[in-house]
């Protein structure tokens, strides 16, 4: 398969879940149009939204230039870290 990109840079338009995608991939997208969160899909498994590298199956949480996952993971620490006005 190839990898899905899906873009919500420039567009107005919200990103869309695609047939094959899982419960949470499926909850992650639904929460961040919902939020009015510009982000882009990377690959069929991740979500980027600005420095933030979500993968909702695993519920892990990446900030770009880190190694190491954020220490809170799952849809609600991603909600809390990118809807927080210190981001």
């Amino acid at each position: 398969m190839r990898s899905p990109k899906t873009y919500h840079g420039r567009s107005p338009r919200q990103v869309a879940a695609l047939d094959v995608d899982g419960p949470e991939m499926r909850d992650a997208i639904d929460a961040l149009n919902a939020a009015g969160v510009r982000f882009t899909r990377q690959t069929e498994h991740q979500l980027k939204i600005g420095p933030w590298n979500y993968y909702p199956a695993r519920g892990t949480l990446f900030r770009d230039g880190e190694n190491q996952v954020t220490r809170q993971v799952g849809l609600d620490a991603l909600l809390a870290r990118i809807l927080s006005p210190h981001e």
